[in-house]
């Protein structure tokens, strides 16, 4: 399949997805999406940047599992209240979530990124999707109110992110059931700290926003993990 079925592919895919799950997908972000798509199957080619490149799985495993999961986000996370509205993708890899978060929630952010590749992967994927986004290697940026990630973590990496979040900030984790009680121990490490977690479903499986809240603590209508 040539590029430009591939992306034609990844459209079609995702808009039956979202719609399945009852996701209201904007034309402009679909396409934003698209152009992603198209540049990542380009660049993977030679420079690995994911395993999951099949159109219909990435459309579910990659770009609905991003959206649902930050759709799903505390409403304060989102919108960026009390700072400067860029939020922090630690470990954002090939734009997954950051790149996505930028464009859904029409905000600037900053991607901490170590791999020299994937950094001038993202620049160039952020020019051509019209996001405004800095790329940056991990420790150079200040604190951020919403800092946020899907990549998975050591127990030793888990720890550094929660010097990402400033004082009445918020981390953001993608992650399964089955791994709530990992998160949930590292945070108890953490006070003072709120735990909530916000579950979706993609694909039929079942997935879970967990929302770490650095106090002093926000006022919040959610559900406690």
């Amino acid at each position: 399949m040539s590029e430009g079925a591939d992306v034609a592919a990844l459209g079609v895919h995702l808009a039956e997805a979202a719609e399945e799950a009852g996701y209201s997908l904007d034309p402009l972000l679909l396409e934003q999406c698209k152009t992603h798509f198209g540049l990542l199957v380009r660049w993977n080619r030679t420079h690995n940047l994911t395993r999951i490149v099949a159109p219909k799985a990435a459309a579910t495993g990659h770009y609905l599992d991003c959206l649902l999961g930050l759709s799903v986000c505390p409403a304060e996370a989102r919108a960026g209240e009390g700072a400067d509205g860029a939020f922090m993708d630690v470990g954002s890899g090939a734009g997954f979530p950051g790149l996505l978060a930028a464009a859904a929630w029409k905000r600037t952010g900053i991607l901490v990124e170590p791999s020299r590749k994937r950094q001038s992967f993202l620049k160039v994927a952020a020019k051509a999707m019209g996001l405004e986004v800095s790329v940056a290697m991990p420790q150079i940026p200040p604190p951020a109110s919403t800092v946020m990630t899907r990549a998975t973590f050591s127990e030793g990496l888990r720890q550094e992110l929660w010097g990402y979040v400033r004082p009445g900030g918020v981390l953001l984790a993608w992650t399964t059931p089955h791994e709530l009680f990992t998160w949930k121990s590292e945070a108890s490490t953490w006070s003072p700290t709120l735990f909530t977690t916000h579950p979706y479903t993609v694909d039929g499986v079942s997935r879970v926003i967990v929302a770490i809240h650095r106090g002093p603590m926000p006022s919040l209508e959610a559900t406690s993990g």
